[in-house]
């Protein structure tokens, strides 16, 4: 997985996948949230379609008059924390943009879990949170958080400077402090994994989450033995 700053292409508007026909009149069609508060339009199904991830095109409510209503990626943060952009355009578009394309509204994309993906992941681990890259899963990092918090490379005084933390990193260490500050907050109840999937100090507007350690081995397999990044883009409350 290329999580680096800038290393993902534009998505393509010919590679959103379709929703199945309605089975029967009337049939209520699941509202699918993504990663920077947005959902995904009735006319896009969240699915991988070629990528690492799952993700969707999201609903313009900027269009249709209703405002952004909390759509990060349709109130101008369309380049997530890895520099990829949220914005879609055409697969033959390489500068010389057709007219009819110039007339057509832009249109955006963004991170989210497939609902039936979410459902397999909840029978395999009870109550974890399935991020929107394949085959991983939200999980606390202490191992990940305690490498940076005591080093005096990336301490202000006593306090850790995350935008010290390299970037594979930052995230995970960022969603581990709030998730670290919550779980003593609520003393000695335990925290859910809810608290894992958050918007930090460095997400810009998207929901992420560190995985499980099972995961971050998985992809470095996969990816030939490169250093994984420790977190992923999921879908918050």
């Amino acid at each position: 997985l290329e999580l680096e700053r800038g290393r993902h292409p534009h998505l393509v508007v010919e590679d959103i996948a379709k929703p199945p026909p309605p089975e029967g009149e009337g049939e209520l069609k699941e509202v699918v949230h993504t990663s920077s508060g947005c959902r995904c339009d009735a006319a896009s199904k969240c699915a991988r379609s070629g990528r690492p991830f799952a993700w969707c095109e999201v609903q313009n409510t900027l269009e249709l008059g209703e405002g952004a209503q909390g759509c990060k990626v349709l109130e101008k943060a369309d380049t997530d924390p890895a520099g990829t952009s949220h914005e879609l355009i055409h697969e033959d578009q390489d500068g010389t943009t057709p007219k009819a394309w110039k007339r057509e509204a832009h249109r955006f994309w963004d991170y989210c879990v497939p609902p039936e993906v979410q459902g397999v992941e909840n029978e395999a681990h009870k109550d974890a949170l399935k991020t929107a890259h394949f085959n991983c899963r939200c999980a606390p990092r202490p191992d990940v958080l305690m490498h940076y918090e005591h080093d005096p490379e990336y301490m202000d005084d006593n306090s850790l400077n995350t935008l010290r933390v390299p970037f594979k990193d930052r995230l995970a260490v960022e969603a581990m402090l709030q998730y670290t500050r919550k779980h003593q907050e609520k003393h000695q109840h335990a925290s859910t994994s809810a608290d894992l999937c958050v918007k930090t100090r460095s997400s810009g507007g998207f929901s992420v989450c560190p995985v499980s350690k099972e995961c971050a081995m998985d992809v470095a397999t996969r990816s030939g033995g490169q250093a994984p990044s420790s977190w992923f883009a999921g879908v918050g409350a």
